[in-house]
């Protein structure tokens, strides 16, 4: 190598390489300050990050135990199951280790009752339902003339339906209420904790159960698919529903109740999963089950 060529390199990588100033002085203590600020900078920023993942966690799917996918729904539909969890283990009864679905086949124990009510005539879509209901005592009327066919269905009634479906077994009571705003004086106290236990629903993610939110199509979907065991099913095919995708919450669930003939709309109708279900239609998603089950 010629020495022009070796001394043009080194000016080339000299005139590249950041000038540094000399030790004790003025530009020295800037660059050291200024290394100092960046330095500051960056910890500062490690530590948001950190502190936002500390904050994240509890919420995080890893830790969660609620259904991902019921996030994008209001929260009157977030209901999930419960699973063990370090945060819970004080105050969650510990789930069944029973397989299977959770309710039994009710009997006729009222095979007189009157099962012909003005808002729910013999004609009417949900009346097999609505006289198995009645007849099982399943669900009662709210008169002696209407059934309440269109009224809502608030979560804690169907849980407690579940329940007494189950034999309202006893449950363990925890030394206080998992729920915040479920006293241990509450009438369907025990119902809540059952649910709990058996993984049908751990309430809300602000711990609370929320006993008098009204469900959706789908969540009273998703409440009886747990009930029944939460058996697995292959997701395949297209969806039996003209305004359910598999992007819609509780996809499976509503596949599941299609499947198993416990839907009350036939395939390729609309299934209408946000919109507020009906004691009606929740007495004919009852007695379908248990006629295919």
């Amino acid at each position: 190598m010629s020495q022009d060529f070796k001394q043009s390199t080194d000016t080339a990588h000299n005139s590249s390489a950041p000038l540094l100033a000399p030790e004790d002085t003025p530009e020295a203590s800037s660059q050291a300050d200024s290394k100092k600020h960046r330095r500051s900078r960056i910890e500062l920023a490690v530590g948001a990050v950190a502190l936002a993942g500390v904050l994240y966690l509890p919420f995080s799917p890893l830790f969660s135990f609620y259904d991902s996918s019921e996030a994008r729904l209001s929260s009157a539909d977030t209901a999930a199951p419960a699973t063990a969890s370090a945060t819970s283990a004080s105050t969650v009864v510990s789930s069944s280790s029973i397989q299977g679905p959770k309710i039994l086949r009710p009997s006729v124990t009222a095979p007189d009752a009157n099962t012909i009510f003005v808002d729910a005539p013999e004609d009417s879509a949900y009346y097999a339902g609505i006289r198995w209901g009645v007849r099982t005592q399943t669900m009662e009327p709210v008169s002696e003339d209407n059934f309440g066919a269109e009224d809502p269905v608030t979560r804690g009634e169907l849980i407690t339906m579940f329940y007494k479906l189950a034999g309202s077994p006893a449950v363990t009571r925890p030394e206080h209420s998992p729920y915040a705003d479920v006293d241990e004086s509450d009438p369907n106290y025990d119902a809540y904790l059952w649910a709990r236990q058996e993984r049908i629903t751990s309430g809300w993610v602000d711990g609370k159960f929320h006993a008098e939110a009204r469900l959706s199509n789908a969540s009273a979907a998703a409440l009886l698919y747990r009930a029944d065991g939460a058996q697995k099913i292959q997701m395949s095919g297209s969806s039996p529903f003209s305004d359910v995708s598999s992007a819609t919450p509780f996809y499976r669930q509503i596949v599941w109740a299609s499947r198993h003939g416990v839907s009350t709309v036939s395939e390729g109708n609309a299934f209408e999963p946000t919109a507020q279900t009906s004691r009606g239609r929740v007495a004919m998603m009852m007695y379908l089950y248990f006629r295919t089950s």
